[in-house]
């Protein structure tokens, strides 16, 4: 999320008036900001104008309060959180407004991480609309929060249609990466280990004019490739150090299946596809912060402690967080276009690499923004999601050390200094690297798979106290149909099955395939604008009978994967 606290171009001449009505009303640069005969009933007014059923409303500007009050009368006790305020002038307003508990702000990082937290499935429901005046007050701040709002909106669609589409590869590499992870170290072992210069490369047309100099300098550096890069690097007779992987998808095993990856370390996260683990002979892991309910999983699970590391949804977010937790030297990044550099989507020796046409360019929505030296670039909602990610994490990591976008081509990334390649090498690499013994793979496979087994028979029997609950929720839903209440014996009984539903799902992890089921039945089973109390009631009966048989539906898959993981670990344990 990329952060504004705004700075407001003016000093405003707040005044307060009287009106007709006897109330206050507010003046700011000239400018009435409420009515001056009654404000009350302009700003009922004004929200029936413009008022959304089922959005979430941003108002730019609070004034005296009028408007959001009004907007709060008009949602009900349970969607008062549906109106938020944002004002640039917040603090200047102070002496002549108590805000009460109005939900106001004036920087996008607390407006954003409260929209995050209760907002979280209402990905597409927000519309701003400015206090009169305001926008012509404060423009420049008015159209940052808009293009903010926007930002936000294509991050979460991006993150929504992720959750819906990779729910179950997830599932699948979180069962069965555990396999690996039994024995694999955690990245913790190699926190600060380095000071030298890293280089991140990430796989962008602008890649193949650096491999040249990447080669010449290759012995002064630890170089990191993001995900499928590493094969472009190894079919240029380029180690790198290491490969961060994080893509859960079947199709990430072509980046890795005909190149030799021996003698590079792989760095991967619990839903990285688990067969590309097998490419590589050494590996640590990582947990992705976005969720530390499993961390605390894997803590009970394998008796370890992983470092919880950044957000964004792509290997080069990942990989450049993993470089400042490795490392306090210099950071550079290469081939990190984010943009379809001369029509070409990956550099030379990806294969995901193909050529944009203009059909593609309209059947896509791709479109213009500033690039790396001023040009207009063309770029994606999922690239320009990548950029903000880069944007937050670099200043929310705090580096102390120097962060470089050495890409000579795609977008801007602001914050990032911008020199060439050839001029960072010159600048920091000057010695040769001797890299230390980095061998994972010392521990005791045999004792931490038996370990794991017991483990993994555990939770296939939870797994099946969960399918049987689930279905006894349903029997009883079932029962209900044609009345118009549940009974006081069925509300205690259905209590009773989600009491012991929620415990038992804690001692498992399924939230990655449990979460599109959330969202869709939210979704699906979206209250209308009127309904009867029969209507609701149905309504209400059937989404909770729909959760029920979507739970089961994904534990059964579920039950699945633990299965093969087990028939793993068992066969593992015979060739030991």
């Amino acid at each position: 999320m990329s952060i504004y606290k705004f700075e407001v171009t003016i000093m405003p001449n707040i005044q307060m008036e009287q009106t007709k009505s006897g109330l206050q009303t507010l003046k700011i640069n000239n400018y009435y900001i409420h009515s001056k005969y009654d404000p009350v009933q302009e700003a009922k007014r004004f929200v029936d104008n413009n008022f959304k059923e089922k959005y979430v409303t941003i108002l730019f500007g609070y004034g005296l309060g009028y408007i959001e009050k009004a907007y709060r009368e008009k949602l009900s006790s349970d969607k008062q959180n549906y109106i938020l305020v944002f004002d640039p002038i917040k603090e200047k307003l102070t002496d002549n407004v108590d805000f009460g508990d109005s939900k106001v702000f004036n920087d996008t990082a607390n407006l954003e991480d409260y929209i995050w937290k209760n907002f979280k499935n209402e990905i597409s429901k927000f519309v701003v609309v400015s206090t009169p005046n305001y926008d012509k007050l404060f423009p420049n701040e008015y159209i940052k929060l808009m293009k903010k709002i926007k930002d936000y909106q294509n991050n979460q669609i991006v993150d929504f249609a992720t959750i819906i589409k990779l729910s179950l590869p997830w599932e699948e590499n979180y069962s069965k990466n555990r396999f690996y992870m039994a024995t694999d170290p955690s990245l913790e072992h190699l926190e600060n280990r380095f000071t030298c210069p890293i280089v991140i490369a990430s796989g962008g047309p602008s890649l193949n004019k650096q491999l040249p100099l990447l080669k010449k300098f290759r012995q002064k550096i630890i170089l990191i490739a993001s995900g499928s890069t590493a094969r472009a690097l190894v079919l240029n007779d380029i180690v790198p150090d290491f490969v961060v992987s994080i893509d859960p998808k079947i199709e990430n095993l072509r980046h890795y299946n005909d190149v030799d990856f021996q003698n590079a370390t792989l760095i991967y996260t619990p839903q990285n596809l688990y067969t590309v683990r097998g490419m590589f002979k050494n590996a640590f892991v990582f947990l992705p912060s976005y969720d530390e309910s499993l961390y605390y999983y894997y803590i009970n699970l394998l008796n370890k402690s992983y470092p919880l590391l950044g957000y964004g949804g792509s290997c080069a977010n990942y990989a450049f967080v993993v470089a400042h937790y490795i490392s306090n030297g210099p950071i550079a990044f290469i081939g990190q276009d984010l943009a379809y550099t001369d029509g070409q989507t990956h550099a030379n020796g990806n294969k995901a690499k193909w050529n944009l046409t203009e059909d593609i360019i309209k059947q896509l929505g791709l479109f213009y923004v500033d690039g790396y030296i001023g040009e207009q670039v063309l770029t994606s909602k999922v690239f320009y999601s990548m950029k903000n990610s880069f944007e937050s994490m670099n200043k929310q990591l705090a580096i102390n050390a120097p962060v470089f976008n050495c890409t000579e081509g795609g977008l801007k990334i602001e914050g990032f200094n911008q020199i060439s390649f050839k001029q960072f090498c010159e600048n920091y690499c000057e010695d040769n690297i001797t890299h230390t013994n980095i061998e994972t793979n010392g521990e005791n496979n045999k004792k931490q798979h038996h370990l794991l087994l017991e483990k993994m028979q555990k939770e296939r029997k939870i797994c099946k106290e969960i399918i049987i609950l689930c279905n006894d929720g349903i029997r009883l839903l079932e029962l209900s149909e044609g009345q118009i209440a549940l009974s006081q014996n069925t509300l205690q009984k259905l209590n009773h099955i989600d009491e012991k539903l929620q415990k038992a799902l804690k001692k498992v992890n399924l939230n990655k395939i449990l979460e599109p089921i959330a969202l869709r039945v939210q979704n699906l089973f979206d209250s209308a604008t009127e309904e009867t109390d029969q209507q609701t009631f149905k309504r209400i009966v059937d989404q909770n009978r729909a959760f029920y048989k979507q739970i089961v539906v994904a534990v059964e898959k579920s039950l699945e994967f633990n299965t093969e993981l087990i028939e793993m670990i068992e066969l593992s344990l015979k060739e030991e």
